[in-house]
């Protein structure tokens, strides 16, 4: 059987740079519409992505945690940023999204790469 190579897929990423901090309703309701308006905006054939990029929260916390139960002190769990009701907002609006926790040289090659490609940046 003969396979013709396939091309390859044709995506742009609106890409959005979480710095840690609380997302403000009114700002959230801004990033929804405007993802929502760059996605209508698709030419055919053009997947659109929503990918957004913050600090590795999770990983981070999980460190402090077995540093405390190693070292036998207490460890008091405060509320972090998260931004999973954002991300359950785009997906909301049947726009694929990809939620990357990463070390800040990632997060800025991913924006780079946006910026070189023309894609849309949003900070939050």
């Amino acid at each position: 059987m003969n396979l013709a190579p396939r091309p390859p897929a044709l995506a742009e990423k609106f890409t959005v740079i979480h710095s840690g901090a609380e997302i403000d309703e009114s700002l959230a309701a801004d990033l929804l519409d405007s993802v929502g308006d760059w996605a209508i905006g698709a030419e055919l054939g053009v997947a659109r992505v929503v990918e957004v990029w913050g600090p590795p929260w999770k990983l981070l916390l999980a460190g402090c945690f077995a540093i405390a139960a190693a070292a036998g002190g207490p460890f008091c769990v405060i509320s972090l940023p998260d931004v999973d009701d954002l991300v359950a907002g785009v997906r909301a609006r049947g726009i694929a999204v990809k939620y990357r926790q990463a070390r800040q040289s990632v997060v800025d090659d991913a924006e780079l790469r946006a910026i070189c490609q023309g894609w849309p940046v949003r900070h939050i």
